[in-house]
């Protein structure tokens, strides 16, 4: 019988002393002095067992995760909010009247290269933030709750 409550007792301190400690962090991503009003930040342990977590920024730059306690580094990405280049129309004949060239095109865009408007909270950013491994961004998380401030500053 003592042998069954001794694993049972070591079983529970285990379970109880192998979780993983977390960390409920929130804060603000500011990019020169301004917050960013929109992207996605990234954080990545350095534990390799344990996995990033993103969170979409919202308009004030605000975001709220939870993360395992440790050092983490960080990345903001906005690129897709960006506008976009699209290249001329497949299929398009080349020597048709240009009149008669949105005919041709699902978009009615002729042939040339077209732009599709960015989200308006789209604000250039230097690229290297874009990547935890150059963004020069890090923190360590603690138990509990936290704020934190990732300030981006430069020109993109």
């Amino acid at each position: 019988m003592s042998r069954c409550c001794t694993a049972l007792l070591s079983t529970v301190l285990c379970l109880s002393g192998c979780a993983p400690s977390i960390g409920k962090v929130s804060g603000q991503v500011m990019f020169d002095g301004k917050p960013l009003p929109g992207g996605r930040v990234t954080f990545r342990p350095a534990d390799p067992g344990a996995n990033a977590t993103s969170a979409e920024l919202d308009e004030e730059g605000r975001f709220s995760v939870t993360l395992p306690c440790g050092d983490v580094t960080v990345s903001v990405d906005n690129r897709e909010l960006a506008p976009r280049t699209r290249g001329p129309a497949p299929n398009v004949p080349v020597n048709i009247p240009p009149e008669l060239q949105g005919k041709f095109s699902p978009r009615g865009g002729g042939r040339g290269s077209t732009t599709t408007p960015g989200s308006p909270r789209y604000r250039e950013i230097p690229g290297k933030y874009y990547n935890g491994d150059t963004s020069g961004l890090k923190f360590t998380v603690k138990t509990g709750e936290q704020t934190e401030t990732v300030t981006l500053t430069g020109q993109p």
